[in-house]
């Protein structure tokens, strides 16, 4: 039998051009709304009040319209992973979500989609880790520690905003 250790995070991912709607249909929307204020669980809460349609509705079409060809700049996503095996014996890795042409979403749902991006990374990330009982704890962080800073394949992005998240098992 094959150790668990020797097998979790030796998967570097790396995913261009990853759509923006794929990444909001993983997203945690009942959270979101809750974030907001909305008691109700999703989807109900587009139903009982109009506010919380409307913004839903924007996000996804905001969404769908960065996507588009005909639009410029068009929404470019990337997520990467690298692991690095610590000292004491442990694999630790990073992550980027690398979000080009933001400023083609208006502005007053820009925040709200990078959130909404966040939370679909989270997921995707979580699944494609997950194995064996082994789930990994993802935390998007500012700066990473000195030991993964050196595995950033993102130096030649240009003009993007870069999220940075640990990967580690819980």
């Amino acid at each position: 039998m094959i150790d668990i250790d020797d097998k979790w995070g030796d998967t570097q991912l790396t995913a261009n051009n990853v759509s923006a709607a794929r990444l909001l249909n993983r997203a945690d929307w009942e959270e979101f709304f809750r974030h907001k204020g909305y008691s109700e669980s999703f989807p109900m809460v587009t139903y009982a009040h109009d506010e919380a349609d409307r913004l839903y509705s924007d996000l996804i079409t905001e969404a769908g319209l960065a996507q588009s060809p005909d639009r410029q700049p068009r929404l470019r996503i990337g997520t990467f992973t690298r692991f690095t095996d610590l000292e004491n014996g442990t694999v630790e890795g990073a992550a980027w979500l690398v979000v080009e042409g933001l400023n083609g979403v208006r502005e007053e749902l820009r925040r709200d989609m990078i959130t909404l991006l966040h939370s679909g990374a989270t997921d995707w990330l979580r699944e494609s880790y997950t194995e064996e009982g082994i789930a990994p704890l993802i935390d998007w962080v500012e700066t990473l520690p000195k030991t993964l800073q050196g595995l950033d394949p993102t130096a030649h992005q240009t003009g993007a905003m870069i999220y940075r998240a640990t990967i580690r098992r819980q």
